[in-house]
């Protein structure tokens, strides 16, 4: 027996949409037809994204990336920009 799952990683509105329009439509396309292939196979599709809960315990002071994301107030996990895209949302 093997484990699968689909993982979709960093399908996000605000990183989708930095892409042309084109391009995340074709993109999203894709994914969604993925996603119910896999759902109707019973493979669990996990979704994974970026975003920082208030205080931001997940950013090591050594990240400077991510620190200066925090310190921003970006990325927050109830900004719109940090939610799933509504086209392969869960």
């Amino acid at each position: 027996m093997t484990n699968q799952a689909l993982l979709l990683m960093d399908m996000q509105i605000g990183i989708v949409s930095r892409l042309p329009s084109e391009r995340s439509e074709a993109l999203l396309s894709v994914l969604s037809t993925t996603a119910a292939t896999a759902r109707k196979a019973r493979i669990p599709v996990i979704h994974v994204r970026v975003a920082f809960r208030a205080g931001t315990p997940e950013i090591s002071q050594r990240n400077q990336a991510f620190s200066n994301l925090a310190a921003s107030g970006a990325m927050a996990e109830t900004d719109d920009a940090t939610q799933v895209h509504p086209a392969i949302s869960p």
